[in-house]
């Protein structure tokens, strides 16, 4: 006899395997892209230090001799580069002289900030949402601070890893489960044919007798008869003899919209737990019926039951 395991039994030792392997290497992949994107916030920092200190000293002419135009070219040249979202060029008296962008606003200056090279900096996000780093370098003159260039440089991207991996995770996950109950079912037709009749013992169909479009055939007569509840009785009446005229309706086709279950599915399935129970019980009634039929036979005829022992 084959050991091969029946379909629809979950190996438990498969999906802790594969389990296990996904969660390992999710973590690996997880702190390889924090570490890449640790590298790229370093690489956002520098670049942004170097490029605010350089405007800082360039803005410190124009700002002496209160050339708007000339801080203007230059706030607007530095918004133009890559990564930079707004800039903001403000006197001594923190009064706003020029500014890149009207439309994004940057924070209020925080008190837990970096500094490197003269320029402070922190990550902030801007009041549309956007994730950013801010940069802030002095302009000076004479060794004396006469403002302030501020400026906000973009970090979505290096943020945006996380969103992408946990896509990447679920879909993975869910991928793999789907090819671990394929295997464990033997086939997409079985599990699909599984879930929905998982999907209907759930919505109490069956339970409330409703005909879902397949047949049984009965073990004991070899009827064949919708596969619900309703269809089979439930008294106990006395044992009736095998209706040959039905057992010879079996070997007719069923209609292509009904599919015929046969015992070794019963065995298997389940949702028919109900219908093994009625089998069981009724094997049970007609034990009795006929034990007790041949005591009362043999309380009859004493004789002949002395001679049959």
């Amino acid at each position: 006899m084959s050991n091969r395991p029946h379909p629809g039994v979950i190996h438990k030792s498969r999906w802790f395997t594969c389990l296990l392997v996904w969660w390992v290497i999710a973590v690996l992949v997880y702190f390889l892209l924090a570490a890449k994107a640790d590298r790229l916030t370093q690489r956002v920092i520098a670049s942004g230090i170097q490029t605010v200190g350089t405007y800082a000293g360039k803005a410190a002419l124009p700002l002496l001799e209160h050339d708007i135009q000339a801080l203007t070219r230059l706030a607007q040249e530095l918004g133009r580069l890559h990564g930079v979202l707004n800039v903001f060029i403000i006197d001594h008296k923190y009064k706003i002289i020029t500014f890149a962008d009207v439309d994004r606003l940057l924070p209020m200056p925080s008190a837990s900030v970096d500094r490197q090279d003269n320029v402070t900096y922190r990550p902030c996000r801007l009041l549309d949402g956007t994730s950013a780093i801010c940069f802030s370098a002095d302009i000076l003159y004479a060794d004396t601070k006469i403002g302030e260039v501020l400026m906000a440089k973009d970090t979505n991207a290096v943020g945006a890893w996380r969103t992408a991996f946990f896509l990447t995770a679920l879909v993975s996950f869910l991928l793999m489960g789907g090819i671990l109950l394929v295997m464990d079912f033997r086939g997409i037709r079985p599990l699909v044919m599984a879930t929905r009749d998982q999907l209907r013992a759930w919505s109490g169909g069956r339970a409330a007798g409703t005909d879902g479009g397949e047949i049984m055939v009965c073990p004991l007569c070899g009827c064949q008869n919708p596969l619900n509840q309703t269809s089979l009785a439930d008294g106990n009446p006395p044992f009736h003899p095998i209706d040959h005229s039905a057992t010879r309706r079996v070997k007719t086709v069923p209609a292509e919209s009904t599919r015929v279950v046969t015992l070794s599915e019963m065995c298997l399935r389940g949702d028919l737990d109900w219908l093994r129970r009625k089998i069981y019980l009724r094997c049970v009634d007609i034990i009795k019926t006929l034990t007790d039929a041949q005591g009362r036979s043999r309380a009859r005829h004493p004789a002949e039951g002395s001679k049959e022992t």
